[in-house]
């Protein structure tokens, strides 16, 4: 460092700041490692919340609010009028008024605090979100290109809680129960948000360089099939929510034949959109297509010079294999509230794995090759 020809001997200079190598890089990584972490904890909320939703419909508790206040709404009833007064307001409905005419307050209370919960944890969710957005906004950790992504699934989030309502307002007059287009929507959405949020989980964990170099590494011909297999399983879930929004799991309670045929009990009509017996019989082919397309992927997988990428399809294959077991279990007890939440988490589970394998697939970590 040069001294100036007026510096007094002696006289202490302030010292340049120290260039750290690689530190902005390190930051970079952390920011993307938090904004990961903050992520997968929306994801970890919103499993919950698909089986709160399904404990919700399974309890028939549903329909108990009926009214949206987005805001007030979180304030529950706070004495015994204000109670009578949600209790008068359900009785409106012609589910109270066909199907649950006499109810007590206390077992209103019941169905009342299952969708209450429901509701207060979709305002928490939101909640967690604006607060980590804003955090990571403000402090300029989000990293190039990412605000848009994470708008968009904040985005969704946001029309989820308005279809939410939109379903309610189907079945509270006219209607014993929701209308199941509407559940249907409601719960597709709900695990294409899941989707979405463990995907952009994974690619944050690691930094930008990583991902360009690992596309060079992809198994091109195996990702149309994983794509393939998540519009698939996309597509069961999506049936799977008629079946539920009919009741079609308490009829026809036996398994391979559905009553007394393969495919469709005789006198049945096809109309798997709006006759519970179809619905269920397209949920059972379905279900077949999804255990045909993952046994071929596992078996194509086989080749894979990777590892990681096999040990991956093996899990889906027995994730599976795991959930067909237990949907036939639910069969079997009629939807019981038991199994009928066991069924939803199954599906959960097995969108969780293949989004993971389908990642390794498209983004695979370098190893070493093995034969």
């Amino acid at each position: 460092m040069s001294r100036s020809i007026f510096e007094e001997v002696g006289e202490q200079q302030p010292e340049e700041p120290k260039v750290v190598p690689g530190a902005a890089d390190a930051e970079k990584r952390r920011n993307r490692s938090l904004i990961a972490a903050w992520l997968l904890v929306l994801a970890a909320m919103v499993a919950a919340q698909i089986l709160v939703g399904g404990l919700t419909r399974l309890t028939d508790s549903g329909l108990s609010i009926t009214e949206w206040r987005p805001v007030t709404g979180a304030i529950p009833p706070m004495s015994e009028a204000a109670w009578q007064v949600e209790l008068e307001k359900y009785r409106s409905t012609t589910e109270y008024q066909e199907q649950n005419a006499g109810m007590s307050l206390e077992e209103f209370k019941v169905i009342y605090w299952w969708e209450w919960g429901h509701r207060q944890w979709g305002r928490l969710i939101g909640l967690v979100f604006a607060i980590g957005f804003a955090a990571f906004y403000f402090r300029q950790m989000i990293p190039a290109g990412w605000t848009g992504k994470l708008l968009f699934v904040g985005g969704l989030g946001a029309l989820q809680g308005v279809i939410g309502w939109w379903m309610v307002a189907s079945g509270l007059v006219g209607r014993l129960d929701v209308s199941q287009y509407r559940l249907a929507l409601h719960l597709t959405l709900a695990f294409v948000i899941l989707a979405f949020l463990l995907w952009f989980a994974l690619s944050l964990r690691r930094d930008e360089r990583f991902l360009l170099q690992a596309r060079r590494r992809r198994e091109r011909g195996m990702l149309p099939l994983g794509g393939g297999l998540l519009v698939l399983l996309l597509l069961q879930v999506t049936m799977g929510a008629f079946v539920a929004g009919m009741d079609g799991g308490m009829i026809y309670n036996q398994w391979p034949k559905i009553g007394d045929g393969w495919l469709l009990p005789s006198g049945e009509p096809f109309t798997p959109f709006d006759a519970p017996a179809a619905a269920q019989s397209v949920h059972r082919i379905l279900g077949y297509l999804v255990v045909i397309a993952a046994a071929a992927f596992w078996w194509r997988m086989r080749g894979s010079a990777h590892a990681r990428r096999r040990r991956w399809a093996g899990y889906f294959a027995v994730a599976v294999v795991v959930q067909v077991v237990i949907g036939v279990a639910t069969l079997a007890h009629a939807a019981a509230l038991g199994w009928g939440v066991l069924h939803q988490a199954g599906a959960v589970a097995l969108l969780a794995v293949l989004i993971l394998t389908k990642h390794q697939l498209a983004y695979p970590e370098e190893e070493r090759i093995s034969a």
